[in-house]
């Protein structure tokens, strides 16, 4: 079995993980849910602070065993993304999972010890593998919290313990949700104000419009369908790639060197393909004893060749 795969052949589904936190009231699961067909894991009955018109397929969850059962038990089929709503509130769920499951992890005041918060991370790790079977994406909302480094006010999710930087680091992007003179922006470019994450290049800073005047369809055509975009792009490109380079490769093998060289020089290059190709084309002068003259611009006899 061959596991080696070339670049157009590897794996490259649009399937995100991201999360959304800021201000109370700020529309965090409204944004959320503007994700493409989106069902809302609901641990914080906030479907009930969404409005009625804007309310999606949700599922209200008392514990994660509930999450569990939707995630491995339900047809999915007609949702794309999973939206969590809260993470922090998850987190809760999780804890009580995990020491249920073993007692030794609930410290005498009901909190988890250290090995706890490692059982959290393996958790959070299964949950994000079993999304991954499912190719769903998977939002996250959370409270902001603030912390405070001097006289600096830090904005981060409200997440409890390592939990928190354990999520951060599978997100492909962490949004913080502001208003400002009513204009609501989510930022996907930290600050010293708040965290942010952003792997997606896409803009940094996006402006968010009023679902009484446009569908609530902002996540998915401002961010998915934008990166969609890009990645068909690469994916043309990646193509266009593969075949110059079997052209090039072609002519280096089959015409003489400074014919390939023509070949070489006329071609619309791609990223690396110059490089690539001219690294060969040298390779082949040198077992024909040649090398490239600068001032002539083509290959010739090596000059102690032709002193001998």
């Amino acid at each position: 079995m061959n596991l080696i795969k070339k670049p157009n052949e590897i794996d490259n589904k649009t399937v995100l993980k991201g999360l959304i936190y800021g201000v109370p009231g700020g529309g965090k699961t409204t944004l959320a849910l503007s994700a493409p067909r989106p069902l809302l894991i609901d641990t914080d009955n906030g479907v009930t602070r969404v409005e009625r018109r804007l309310w999606p397929d949700t599922v209200q969850v008392k514990s994660y065993d509930d999450v569990l059962a939707v995630v491995l038990h339900e047809d999915l089929s007609a949702y794309d993304t999973l939206v969590i709503d809260t993470a922090g509130k998850l987190v809760d769920y999780m804890s009580d999972y995990v020491m249920g499951k073993n007692p030794a992890f609930r410290q005498a005041d009901g909190t988890l010890t250290q090995k706890g918060w490692g059982a959290i991370k393996t958790v959070f790790k299964e949950l994000f593998r079993h999304m991954e079977k499912l190719g769903k994406n998977l939002i996250f909302v959370a409270h902001e919290k603030e912390d405070r480094d001097g006289e600096t006010r830090l904005l981060r999710p409200d997440i409890a313990g390592s939990a928190k930087n354990d999520l951060i680091k599978e997100l492909d992007f962490m949004g913080y949700l502001d208003i400002v003179n009513d204009k609501r922006t989510l930022h996907l470019s930290p600050t010293a104000k708040f965290y942010a994450k952003n792997s997606l290049g896409i803009s940094g800073c996006l402006s968010l419009w009023d679902t009484k005047e446009k569908p609530n369809t902002f996540l998915t055509d401002m961010l998915f369908d934008k990166v969609l975009e890009a990645k068909k792009e690469q994916a043309e490109k990646q193509k266009k790639y593969d075949a110059l380079l079997e052209k090039l490769k072609a002519a280096i093998a089959k015409s003489p060197v400074n014919e390939a060289l023509e070949e070489i020089q006329k071609a619309a290059h791609i990223w690396d393909s110059k490089l690539v190709v001219w690294k060969l084309l040298c390779e082949k002068a040198d077992k024909f004893g040649l090398a490239y003259d600068k001032a002539t611009k083509k290959f010739a006899k090596k000059r102690e060749e032709q002193d001998a």
